[in-house]
């Protein structure tokens, strides 16, 4: 059966070359994202941030000292915002975004933040599964369907994208039977071909002392290239997996939130 041919047949996602292991230096940092129309210079403590400005819709990012208090900011030059402080925890990956609101009188749209210092980080899903992902993964909540083979089962995905357009999936699916070692090929066949992809590598793991299985595949979607790494895995009568995505034509990719994503997976 291919448990999850269907469940991923629609998704639009984006994925990655390699996610590599890094040394634990370097880890506790801030991501900045322009989400306006024109260039800033983010800034931490009054002072400016990254190596200069950040072109509408850039990112960029900032080493911070764990243990140390920021607080974060942006200009426009004209236009200013600011948060509220907070003290930087080891290994923690903290997010600022900036954007615009409407247009106000003078006729120059007000600066506003938005999804400051969020940290995603070990969240448990009520699904049985926790993952550290670098931005907020949301549901639509459960969805009923059917396999290949006429079976029932339940749903549930969880995304979430970064400015960038890399892709980040959780999903758990519970079935009315068993599922067992040979169903981690047949979840991978199925996710292969909902996307019409190529299996460029595949490993066999472990999450939670349960087998698993990782692979990256790669897929044309209008002229362009994505790339998935992708991680499936079960228990009982669950089966899980875990996917992060990105266009290859794309800058930004952050290898160390994918590591963490991943090696962060567990199952209970």
């Amino acid at each position: 059966m291919k448990l999850f041919a269907k469940l991923f047949s629609s998704i639009a996602v984006v994925v990655l070359a390699a996610a590599t292991m890094f040394a634990q230096d370097g880890r506790t940092k801030i991501n900045f994202y322009n989400q306006t129309s024109t260039t800033l210079r983010f800034t931490l403590n009054g002072d400016p941030a990254c190596t200069g400005d950040v072109i509408p819709q850039g990112t960029c990012t900032e080493i911070l000292t764990a243990g140390n208090s920021y607080t974060p900011g942006a200009t426009n030059g004209r236009q200013s915002v600011s948060d509220s402080s907070f003290v930087a925890e080891y290994g923690n990956t903290y997010t600022y975004t900036v954007r615009e609101e409407s247009t106000n009188n003078t006729g120059n749209p007000d600066l506003i933040r938005t999804a400051s210092l969020r940290t995603v980080a070990n969240l448990s899903y009520p699904e049985g599964f926790s993952v550290n992902a670098p931005v907020p993964l949301t549901t639509d909540g459960p969805v009923d369907s059917t396999t290949a083979a006429g079976k029932p089962y339940t749903s549930t995905q969880y995304r979430g994208s970064l400015p960038n357009g890399d892709f980040y999936v959780a999903a758990a699916a519970i079935y009315p039977f068993a599922v067992v070692n040979d169903d981690l090929q047949r979840m991978t066949d199925g996710f292969v071909a909902g996307v019409n992809g190529t299996v460029i590598k595949s490993d066999s793991t472990t999450v939670s002392g349960q087998p698993a299985m990782i692979t990256i595949v790669e897929a044309k979607k209008g002229g362009r290239t994505l790339r998935f790494a992708i991680l499936v895995t079960f228990k009982g009568n669950k089966t899980y997996i875990f996917v992060f995505a990105t266009w290859l034509d794309t800058d930004g990719t952050n290898l160390d939130d994918v590591q963490t994503f991943f090696s962060s997976t567990q199952i209970n």
